[in-house]
């Protein structure tokens, strides 16, 4: 991931590993995970060995990172120097895929999952999770998305979001279901169903 605002940073995250950072244009990188549990290794704050999900910048603040680690959702302030846990109003802090607000600061979205072991929608319950403030509280974004029984999950790139006005938001799950909502999470339906699994999912704006 490339900051807009400096060419030469950039931004990558691997799962097992943690999030890098480097300022040259990739020629060098230091590993910047401080305050990222690794709940599945003997120290539980290592240098490395973190496994993030999927990391997302703020629309706004190019310094304000956000990452869906497989042991919670985190925040960054300073360019991923240090990380804060925001998992606090979540069902679980476990999931994949996590998507940004294209023109509102603060504000991204994500769809939680029980856990590493069952990696189904959480409570059975296939919704989207959103904050506008950073992730200091989490809004449930669930109308028309399947509430019960759900045994669904998604892959680490499937939800996406458009540019349009109001915002667009795109989930696709492992087992081919396309949901999408038109009035930025208020209300979904089903776009495509019975397809293949869904491993990634973008967006384009067409003009005339």
């Amino acid at each position: 991931m490339i900051d807009p605002s400096n060419q030469r940073r950039i931004y990558l995250g691997i799962s097992a590993v943690g999030v890098l950072k480097s300022e040259d244009e990739g020629v060098s990188w230091v590993l910047k995970n401080r305050n990222v549990r690794a709940d599945f290794l003997p120290t539980k704050y290592p240098e490395f060995g973190q496994c993030v999900h999927k990391l997302v910048m703020d629309a706004a603040n190019m310094e304000c990172l956000y990452q869906q680690n497989h042991c919670g959702v985190y925040r960054s302030e300073d360019g991923a120097e240090n990380w804060s846990e925001i998992s606090k109003g979540l069902p679980s802090g476990f999931a994949f895929p996590m998507a940004s607000h294209p023109r509102k600061s603060r504000t991204f979205f994500v769809v939680p999952e029980e856990g590493d072991f069952f990696r189904v929608a959480a409570n059975r319950e296939f919704v989207v999770y959103g904050t506008s403030n950073g992730g200091k509280s989490w809004t449930k974004h669930g109308q028309g998305l399947p509430s019960k029984d759900a045994f669904l999950g998604c892959y680490r790139e499937g939800l996406a979001t458009d540019w349009l006005d109001p915002m667009g938001i795109y989930v696709g799950t492992r087992t081919g279901q396309l949901f999408s909502s038109v009035n930025e999470g208020k209300r979904w339906r089903v776009l495509a169903q019975w397809l293949p699994p869904i491993y990634s999912v973008s967006t384009a704006t067409l003009t005339e």
